[in-house]
């Protein structure tokens, strides 16, 4: 995850974050196929590849912010 605004970056980073896994678990809590998750999920990931570099799990961009 490349860093070009600093803290303010990480910031942008989590709000990404927040909503792609809001997203995530409001699709797959409220439809009763499972057809639409995928879609969601590749959704949200293509949205948030240039923010959060496409993961939506917390805890890998935890980890990132912890290394650098």
């Amino acid at each position: 995850m490349e860093v070009p605004n600093g803290e303010n970056f990480m910031i942008a980073t989590i709000c990404a974050e927040f909503f792609a896994c809001v997203g995530f678990m409001l699709a797959f809590n409220l439809m009763p196929d499972y057809t639409l998750i995928p879609l969601v999920l590749f959704s949200m990931v293509i949205c948030t590849h240039k923010i959060s570099g496409g993961h939506v799990n917390p805890a890998i961009t935890f980890g990132v912010y912890l290394e650098r």
